[in-house]
């Protein structure tokens, strides 16, 4: 029975006398029947709940119905007086039916069975008398359905059947759509959300099943639960109807706590199902936050130089990766590059591969050597390696004044030394013990001679470990031979002719590991400068940096190791007096750090840009210059152009 939305409801006291009587007074009379023909205890009780039913239904204001309140209230108590006679005929008749059946008493299994239907019939009387109740959850004063709500699709071309599955379902809570044949069906899923079809098997147009492969042929209707609806009982329907996608089987005539155990199982897996994708989406946006910062903190450029080109490329397997590149400006002279690859994958290779790169970084910032800079990084990765995570890291610097590449191999791959003339050869020699595996390991470098034109290649396991479908490996000796026609190439477009190689070769297959690799490509050799130069920040950790880069610098150029050590101590024992002073005042802001080598000795020049010294700071710069003294033979301090400028000699003897 349906009305306009907007129209009042009446109340059906008539249409309940006129529907529900006679299908009540019926089951009065099974009942009392069944009671008079003794032998089971509970028939009685059937008997007086049939009795109040019909009393109800004949005039429920006499019996006791309270019709306060608004129509909408109304009807749905008298629904609830109407059935509740019924739950204690049901359940006496099942029971008597049961111990019927246990004794072999044929007569009142019977009797009983004519009951239980008579109890059906009324159901559906009553059903038919009221008017279509509202959604459990919009019920005022009742509380919701016990089992999930959904939309649901019913598909069924029975005009009775799809009457009783909308009427049994919306009173479940459910939004329920009804259609009459498959095509309508399919024509409705997409055309608007469910949550679940019911789909009855055989139907004009389009069959059940045609229209349940559909839905599953569908990306956007794949996870869409359909249960099937059929009169037939055949295993073969059932099975291909599984083995295409469907939910579930449903056989008609159905079982109501059937159905609604099978429709609360699929909405509940549903919505399940739904709280998995939203989990695994917001996962996915994160690694994807991760995926950014991870490449954000790689170099994007390589440092701009005369004497040198480069490019580097990472490719991770997952969202994140655990390989990674670097390349930084040591000083003008001098660039470095590092390619590691961390044990694992995923997140927490991530993460390693992040606090490598870091500490690497700040190492090797310092200008140490590449085999003492690996030292110190292997002894901060191993002191605290609970997890025992590790990672093999080639460091090696490149000398654009001395056309040399130093470099140290922590268990990495050896990279390849692709001549200007198309040769190609691997850079062995250094292959020492991975980082973070053994506290206290020491470590070997070994120098390479460079031509103009030549360039090196340092790369991850991901790219020779890359398979074919047949399982081949890429391998090093596909690699050296290709390098050779990438001689002369700019670094970028030398890494992704490489890169193109690998993915042709995989044919399509995902990656099983990261894909990273650094190219540098030597451009000739500079002059020398006339010497050092260095300018940093009024910083300590900034003089740390120049002490450092000092060091190197006097090794480079084979001065006698007391006279630069000397030179060194006394250059930063002044530079850190500038520094302290910085705080005041008219500190400085800038420290520039010249230094001239000669035939007799080294000049060391300290420019600042802070203020003139006040006299109690001349005192104090004059007690500095006594212990300076002691280091270099002369030293002489000026204001020039307004700059304080300090110049310290050291002889070479």
């Amino acid at each position: 029975m349906t009305r306009p939305a907007d129209a009042p409801l009446a109340l059906p006291f008539a249409r309940v006398g006129e529907i529900v009587g006679p299908a009540a007074a019926r089951l009065v009379t099974l009942t009392d029947d069944l009671a008079a023909a003794g032998g089971v205890a509970e028939t009685e009780c059937m008997a007086v709940a049939a009795r109040q039913l019909q009393a109800m239904a004949a005039d429920p204001a006499a019996a006791g119905f309270d019709a306060e309140g608004s129509p909408e209230s109304v009807c749905s108590r008298l629904r609830h007086d109407l059935r509740s006679p019924l739950v204690a005929v049901k359940g006496f008749g099942e029971l008597v039916l049961e111990i019927a059946e246990e004794e072999g008493d044929g007569a009142t299994g019977a009797a009983a069975h004519h009951v239980l239907d008579a109890v059906s019939e009324v159901l559906v009387a009553i059903e038919r008398a009221l008017p279509p109740q509202a959604p459990a959850a919009a019920r005022e004063g009742e509380a919701p359905p016990a089992g999930p709500v959904g939309r649901i699709l019913v598909a069924d071309d029975s005009a009775q059947n799809r009457d009783v599955l909308v009427q049994y379902l919306t009173r479940e809570g459910h939004q329920v759509t009804a259609v009459a044949d498959g095509l309508a069906a399919y024509d409705a899923v997409t055309a608007q959300p469910f949550d679940l079809v019911l789909l009855d098997m055989i139907m004009p147009g389009m069959n059940g099943d045609e229209v349940l492969k559909a839905i599953k042929s569908s990306p956007d209707l794949r996870a869409l639960p359909v249960i099937m609806v059929s009169a037939l009982d055949e295993s073969d329907n059932i099975a291909r109807c599984i083995e295409i996608g469907a939910e579930d089987y449903l056989s008609k005539p159905f079982n109501r706590v059937l159905l609604r155990a099978r429709i609360g199982a699929c909405l509940e897996k549903k919505r399940l199902r739904q709280v998995e994708l939203d989990y695994l989406a917001a996962v996915e946006k994160e690694l994807n936050v991760a995926r950014d910062v991870q490449m954000s903190i790689l170099p994007r450029q390589f440092p701009p130089h005369v004497a040198a080109a480069g490019a580097g490329v990472m490719v991770p397997a997952r969202e994140v990766g655990g390989d990674f590149y670097d390349f930084f400006r040591l000083d003008d002279d001098r660039i470095g590059i590092a390619v590691g690859d961390v044990s694992g994958k995923g997140v927490p290779a991530a993460v390693y591969m992040a606090m490598v790169r870091t500490l690497l970084r700040a190492t090797a910032l310092f200008g140490l050597s590449p085999s003492r800079c690996l030292e110190r990084l292997n002894e901060q990765l191993s002191a605290d390696n609970e997890r025992g995570m590790f990672v093999s890291l080639f460091y090696g610097i490149l000398d654009v004044v001395a056309g040399t590449f130093t470099y140290a191999n922590a268990g990495h791959l050896w990279p390849l030394l692709i001549r200007a003339d198309g040769a190609t050869d691997w850079v062995r020699g250094a292959d020492d013990l991975l980082l973070g595996v053994i506290w206290g390991g020491t470590y070997s470098e070994a120098e390479l001679a460079l031509a103009s034109g030549d360039t090196v290649l340092v790369y991850t396991d991901g790219v020779v470990e890359a398979a074919a479908p047949s399982g081949e490996e890429f391998g090093r000796h596909r690699l050296a031979g290709l390098a050779g026609a990438w001689a002369g190439a700019e670094p970028a477009a030398l890494l992704e002719s490489m890169l193109a190689a690998v993915r042709g070769f995989e044919q399509g297959q995902p990656h099983s590991d990261d894909l990273t690799g650094v190219a540098i490509r030597f451009l000739g050799r500079v002059p020398g400068r006339s010497g050092f130069e260095m300018e940093i920040a009024a910083d300590l950790v900034e003089v740390a940096r120049l002490v450092a880069a000092l060091d190197a610098y006097l090794h480079r150029h084979e001065v006698p190791v007391a006279a630069g050590y000397a030179l060194t101590m006394a250059v930063e024992d002044c530079v850190a007096a500038i520094v302290r002073r910085a705080g005041g005042r008219g500190g400085a802001r800038t420290i520039a750090v010249h230094l001239g080598l000669g035939a007799e000795g080294m000049l060391a020049e300290i420019v600042d840009d802070g203020a003139s010294p006040e006299p109690e700071a001349k005192d104090a710069a004059d007690g500095r210059l006594q212990f300076v003294m002691t280091l270099v033979a002369r030293a002489d301090y000026d204001r020039v152009e307004g700059r304080n400028r300090l110049r310290l000699f050291k002889p070479l003897g």
